[in-house]
């Protein structure tokens, strides 16, 4: 069995399970599967336990955005391991260079020059497509190795269960020698419009299944689309079952790079808006997101739109608890996901969904996170709104985490 560590900034659980659940269903128990949740160890280190689970694994998976001593302590560590190392999203060159798959070193990727933005990134993503490419081609020495991260990288970056699944089947294949089938990475849309279950790539095809009753005010969902999906989407299944009898909603995913696209292809018809207010559940400003961009695009956007867009704040490292607990937020995350947003003038940052511990996984080793989920919903339009909201918690049946309503009561103001 061979022993694979994870060390992630996702709160993706439950698509991990999911995936882990399939191969052994499919293979037996072919690999084990350590997740650390990176959140948690950067507040509490627990160097001891770090470093059993980096000197016991053979297959290491990195996902770590920040720095601090406890990541510098962390890559010190995983560069003294034997193990194979994919860096599969690294927050600077000191971790990138920790990627280790073969002949190929994360020390070989070109360091960047200049200043990097979202325009930036588009172009190392057509060299990304040129090296898979290439790779196919003559999939020989560094550069087969080099293509396999890239894969593996895509993989990470396109989410979910099949995803998931088909990287650790894919390492399995490459670098363990296991016989095991392995299908390419599944491509998500760039953006489009999501309903429980289903996708639309425009307004058009969304509003053909299920038309706007022009009787009520349209509220757009702003939320991520890629890696970040899963982790949405139980807040938008939530809002839509709280808002969507009272409502017209249209619920928006876009990977960061396309967000300004997508915002003009789904919240406008024929160039006039169609929306009377946006939640937006994105960090970062809009052009670019983590990547970077010019902001006037963004005016220019959200000038033409000509509605309130809501900060919805969502939590990745403090959890529900702890915000009733102790009145505070991590100061991070209100940069990221509040500061940056008012930057481009979003407003009215509302605390809407965190992270809720459900205990232990009998599937992955280690503590478990799972998404729960604090929800208020509101919606403003020109005429203005107003709204009363309790709070309740339910249980959601087969799915392993817990969602905090804050249901409203929505008046529409003339």
């Amino acid at each position: 069995m061979i022993n694979f560590l994870l060390l992630s900034t996702l709160d993706n659980t439950r698509e991990l399970r999911e995936a882990m659940k399939e191969i052994k269903e499919e293979y037996g128990k072919i690999l084990s599967l350590r997740k650390i949740y990176f959140s948690d160890w950067d507040k509490k280190p627990d160097y001891t336990q770090m470093e059993e689970a980096i000197s016991n694994a053979q297959v290491i998976l990195v996902d770590i955005r920040g720095q601090s001593p406890f990541t510098d302590w962390v890559r010190q560590a995983i560069a003294g391991s034997s193990a194979i190392v994919a860096v599969l999203v690294g927050g600077h060159r000191d971790i990138m260079s920790l990627t280790r798959m073969g002949s190929f070193s994360g020390s070989d990727i070109p360091s960047r020059e200049g200043a990097f933005d979202v325009e930036a990134f588009l172009k190392v993503k057509k060299f990304s497509e040129l090296t898979k490419k290439l790779g196919s081609i003559l999939p020989l020495g560094k550069l087969k190795h080099m293509r396999n991260w890239v894969v593996a990288c895509d993989y990470y970056a396109e989410g979910g269960t099949e995803n998931l699944k088909n990287l650790f089947l894919f390492m399995l294949k490459e670098y363990c020698g296991k016989k095991v089938k392995v299908q390419p990475p599944q491509k998500m849309l760039d953006w489009g419009i999501w309903w429980p279950d289903q996708y639309f790539p425009d307004l058009k095809s969304f509003i053909s299944w299920r038309p706007i009753d022009k009787n009520k005010p349209t509220v757009g969902i702003f939320f991520y689309g890629g890696m970040h999906f899963a982790d949405c989407t139980p807040a938008v299944e939530a809002l839509i079952e709280r808002m969507g009898d009272q409502v017209n909603l249209l619920p928006v995913f876009s990977k960061a790079e396309y967000n300004l696209p997508a915002m003009q292809s789904c919240f406008f018809d024929e160039g006039r808006p169609v929306v009377d207010l946006v939640v937006n559940l994105q960090y970062f400003q809009l052009h670019g997101g983590p990547y970077g961009g010019a902001p006037e695009p963004t005016y220019e956007l959200l000038s033409k739109l000509d509605v309130p867009v809501i900060i919805g704040f969502h939590s990745y490292s403090t959890g529900i608890r702890e915000w009733q607990r102790e009145n505070r937020l991590n100061p991070v995350e209100i940069v990221l996901g509040v500061v940056l947003p008012e930057l481009d003038g979003c407003i009215e940052p509302i605390y809407i969904a965190g992270l809720s511990s459900c205990g232990e996984d009998d599937l992955l080793e280690g503590r478990s996170k799972k998404a729960g989920h604090c929800l208020r919903g509101s919606t403003a339009w020109r005429g203005g709104f107003s709204s009363g909201f309790t709070c309740a918690e339910k249980r959601m049946p087969r799915k392993n985490w817990r969602l905090f309503f804050m249901t409203t009561r929505l008046e529409r103001l003339i």
